[in-house]
């Protein structure tokens, strides 16, 4: 589970290798919801990031709504506790996760978490430069369309993803 923050300015990559961390049964909260590690370097090394990413990754602020790593008490904590209602979230499967890591894209990554949340709300009608608009991306880029089509494929090879199109007379614009 991660917060939905599509927009926020964060590597999805990192957040999701350090999701990918073991992290014990909390029986209290119910939750699997702090990772211990020992030192800096050693979470850099299980991470498979260098030093100096995994440093500009935790002074990150945007990063705090995904986690937080107390160097003093050699916790990740993550924010993974989603009481109905509080705040917006999607769910990604291992299959999901392992594909993303694997491109390494982190549009990519982008791109998947929006229509997941966009398409569990029933709202899955958006444009290329909504999407690219809403993410930070120049919306008038023939590269960044490209890449969004290129996505569309990929993700419906995997089986994550079922695109129709459509042609909204109202807006003059084609839909997926």
């Amino acid at each position: 589970y991660l917060p939905f923050a599509v927009s926020a300015n964060v590597n999805y990559i990192f957040i999701l290798k350090l999701y990918q961390l073991e992290a014990p049964y909390n029986y209290k909260t119910k939750l699997f919801e702090s990772i211990p590690f020992g030192t800096l370097k050693e979470l850099s090394e299980r991470l498979k990031i260098s030093y100096d990413t995994l440093n500009r990754e935790r002074k990150n602020p945007e990063n705090n709504l995904f986690f937080i790593i107390d160097t003093k008490r050699k916790m990740i904590d993550l924010n993974s506790n989603f009481k109905r209602g509080e705040k917006p979230f999607i769910k990604l499967t291992d299959r999901e996760v392992s594909f993303l890591l694997e491109r390494g894209d982190n549009l990519l990554c982008k791109y998947l978490i929006y229509l997941k949340f966009y398409c569990s709300k029933r709202e899955s009608s958006f444009t290329q430069e909504q999407f690219l608009s809403y993410v930070g991306y120049c919306s008038k880029s023939g590269k960044n369309k490209n890449k969004l089509s290129e996505y569309n494929k990929l993700l419906s090879d995997k089986g994550f993803l079922i695109v129709s199109t459509r042609f909204s007379e109202a807006e003059r614009k084609k839909r997926n």
